[in-house]
C-alpha cells in the first residue's frame, strides 16, 4: 500500500522507524518531530497494555502511518 500511495502522490516519501512506516508528503523538516516520537509511543503503549517491549503487534511487522 505504501508503494501505491508514493506513486499516486508526488513528493511523498517513506520514513521507516523500528516499528512504523510513516508515509507523508509533508516537508522533511516537518516530519521529523512525528517520526522521532513514534517508537517512543510504541514503548509507552507496550507498558500501558502489559506487552513486552519488542513484541511485534502489527501484521506485516510494522504499522503504516499516512499523513
Amino acid at each position: 500500500m505504501v508503494e501505491e500511495v508514493i506513486s499516486r502522490l508526488p513528493g511523498t516519501q517513506l520514513y521507516e522507524t523500528e516499528h512504523f512506516l510513516f508515509t507523508s508528503n509533508m516537508p522533511p523538516q516537518e516530519v521529523a518531530p512525528y517520526v522521532r516520537y513514534l517508537d517512543a509511543m510504541y514503548d509507552w503503549m507496550c507498558e500501558l497494555y502489559g506487552v513486552p517491549k519488542g513484541t511485534r503487534v502489527w501484521l506485516g511487522d510494522k504499522a503504516p502511518v499516512f499523513a
